[in-house]
């Protein structure tokens, strides 16, 4: 379940790369442009946009940053599987990443913000042995 799920972030880091703009797509004008287009179609169509897209609409290091962090997690997404500790810091950053695009263009990815589609990568079966007995003791 791991490597299909990195596998598909891998996949859209390599469409980036090979994309007209390819590694200068980290430089966060491309996302910066492609956040300000959504609000502006959103405003334009009737929906709601993200508040947060006109707030930080002059903070172009900060997009480069989020651009450059973004094809990060993607392109390295199948080489975290070789360490837990690893993988797990990377799953924590793809769903920090999903609930980032809420934020600045109000696009919800149901299963990735729920955490499911995360939750391979940790242990949690140990949650459930730290839990109270719930069986009926009578």
């Amino acid at each position: 379940m791991n490597l299909v799920t990195t596998l598909t972030y891998f996949l859209s880091g390599v469409a980036k790369l090979k994309g007209p703009l390819g590694l200068n797509w980290a430089s966060g004008e491309t996302l910066r442009r492609q956040i300000a287009n959504d609000a502006i179609r959103k405003e334009v169509l009737g929906s709601e946009s993200a508040p947060l897209a006109y707030t930080l609409y002059k903070q172009t290091g900060l997009f480069t940053m989020l651009a450059a962090g973004s094809l990060v997690v993607e392109v390295i997404a199948p080489a975290v599987l070789v360490d837990r500790r690893l993988a797990r810091l990377w799953a924590l950053a793809a769903f920090g990443m999903h609930w980032g695009i809420y934020a600045l263009m109000n696009i919800t990815f149901r299963y990735p913000m729920s955490g499911m589609l995360f939750m391979p990568f940790f242990e949690i079966e140990r949650i459930a042995a730290l839990l109270p007995d719930l069986e009926d003791k009578r």
